[in-house]
C-alpha cells in the first residue's frame, strides 16, 4: 500500500518533518511505502517545506523578534527570488511575552530589507503563526517608512499604539522596492476588520483579553483611516492574515495573495505523489469546525484530506485535539493527545504519542 504523508506542523510542538519522519519510520516498519511531503500554509514550517519543494538556499541573519529582542532568524534565495516569512522572526510559538497589544513585525522588515539590498527582484513571503496585530507597521518602519506621533516624533507601532500615527511619510520606502515584485501565501480568508477580523478571531490566540481585543479593533480601524491614501479596500479576502499584514503587503507593496496551502498542493511534485498513492495521512496541532470551515481558504491539513476524500482515496488526520463530535467527511480523525495531561505536557510529549497512535493505525491496518 503506498502513503502520501503530508501533515501541517503542530504549533508549539511536531514540526512537519517530524511527523512524516515519525510516519515513515512506523509504517515502514510495517512493510508499507511512504511518500514524505511536509505541507505548511504559510505559516510554521513554511520556508522549510519551500526549500524541500522548489529548493533555493538557506541562510540566517540576526533580527528583531516579536518583543524587539535580536534573534536568529532564516530566510532562501534563489537566483532572483528570495523567500522569508514572519514566523520565521515573530512567531507565536517562539515569542516569550505573548501580548499582540505590543509585539511586532519589524523583523520581518529586516529580513526584506536584507533580500533588497541582494538585488532580489521577487520576494515571496509566508504570514500565518504571527504573534502579531501591528498591521505590519513594524514591518513597514524598518523598510523606511516613517509614522509620526502628534508631537511630530518618529516612532514604531505596535497594535497598542497605532492610534498614535498622526502623519505617515513613504518616501524611501517606495524607492527601496520600486521594481520587485511581492508575493504572499496567506492561510485564511479573513478581512482586518469587523466580527471575522484579525484582531477579533486571532488576537485572543496571541494572548489578548477581551478588553484588549476591543482596543486592537478600534485602533485597527484607526489605522485603515490614515493609511487609506493606498486606496485599498481593508475588507479582502486574507486582508487579516497575520494580524493585518495581508491588509500592508496590498496596501503597500501591491502583492498578489495566494492561498498558502494551494501554493504547495497545486506544484507537480505534490499532484504526483497524490496521484500515485493509496492512502493521504495529513496532520496538525487542533482539527475542529474551525478547520473544516477553513479548508477551502488555504488551511493546509484540511485542504489536503478535503482533496483525498473527493478523490476516493483512505484519508486519515493525526491531531493533537479533536473538537469532540466534529466529522470532516469521510476522513479518519485520530487524536494522538492523552486528555489526563496538560496542554503542556502533552506538547512536550506529541512526537512520543504520535509512534504510539500510528502503531496501532497500522496494526489495525494490517489486521483489515
Amino acid at each position: 500500500m503506498k502513503f502520501l504523508i503530508a501533515p501541517d506542523s503542530f504549533k508549539g510542538g511536531l514540526s512537519n518533518t517530524e511527523f512524516c519522519n515519525i510516519a515513515a519510520r512506523v509504517l515502514s516498519g510495517y512493510g508499507q511505502e511512504c511518500r514524505l511531503f511536509p505541507l505548511s500554509d504559510g505559516g510554521d514550517g513554511f520556508l522549510t517545506t519551500y526549500v524541500s519543494v522548489f529548493g533555493g538556499t538557506v541562510s540566517e541573519c540576526k533580527v528583531s523578534d516579536a518583543n524587539f529582542l535580536k534573534r536568529f532568524a532564516r530566510y532562501a534565495f534563489d537566483g532572483e527570488k528570495g523567500v522569508c516569512a514572519v514566523s520565521e522572526c515573530a512567531s507565536l510559538a517562539n515569542t516569550m511575552i505573548k501580548n499582540p497589544l505590543f509585539t511586532t513585525t519589524f523583523g520581518l522588515g529586516e529580513i526584506i530589507r536584507l533580500l533588497l539590498k541582494l538585488g532580489k527582484k521577487e520576494i515571496i513571503v509566508g504570514l500565518g503563526g504571527s504573534a502579531t496585530n501591528d498591521g505590519g507597521a513594524g514591518m513597514l518602519s524598518a523598510l523606511g517608512v516613517k509614522f509620526y506621533d502628534g508631537d511630530g516624533q518618529a516612532f514604531v507601532p505596535v497594535g497598542n499604539t497605532l492610534k498614535n500615527i498622526k502623519a505617515i511619510d513613504v518616501s524611501d520606502f517606495r524607492k527601496s522596492v520600486e521594481g520587485r515584485i511581492f508575493r504572499v501565501l496567506t492561510d485564511v480568508k479573513n478581512p482586518l476588520t469587523g466580527e471575522e477580523g484579525c484582531s477579533r478571531i486571532f488576537a485572543p490566540q496571541k494572548g489578548a483579553s477581551a478588553q484588549d481585543v476591543e482596543e486592537l479593533e478600534t485602533n485597527m480601524l484607526y489605522y485603515v483611516t490614515q493609511t487609506s491614501f493606498t486606496g485599498v479596500d481593508p475588507n479582502f479576502e486574507g486582508a487579516g492574515a497575520a494580524g493585518g499584514l495581508g491588509y500592508c503587503f496590498k496596501a503597500f507593496f501591491d502583492a498578489e495573495t495566494v492561498s498558502g496551502a494551494e501554493f504547495f498542493i497545486s506544484s507537480a511534485a505534490f499532484k504526483n505523489a497524490f496521484d500515485e498513492c493509496d492512502v493521504v495521512i495529513s496532520g496538525e496541532g487542533r482539527f475542529d469546525a474551525t478547520g473544516g470551515k477553513l479548508f477551502s481558504a488555504g488551511k493546509a491539513c484540511p485542504k489536503v484530506i478535503s482533496d483525498a476524500v473527493r478523490a476516493g482515496k483512505r484519508a486519515v488526520v493525526f491531531c493533537g485535539e479533536k473538537e469532540g463530535g466534529f466529522e470532516f467527511g469521510e476522513a479518519e480523525i485520530i487524536e494522538i493527545n492523552d486528555r489526563g495531561l496538560s496542554l503542556r505536557e502533552n506538547i512536550a510529549s506529541s512526537g512520543e504519542h504520535l509512534e504510539k497512535a500510528l502503531r496501532i493505525f497500522a496494526e489495525r491496518l494490517c489486521q483489515s
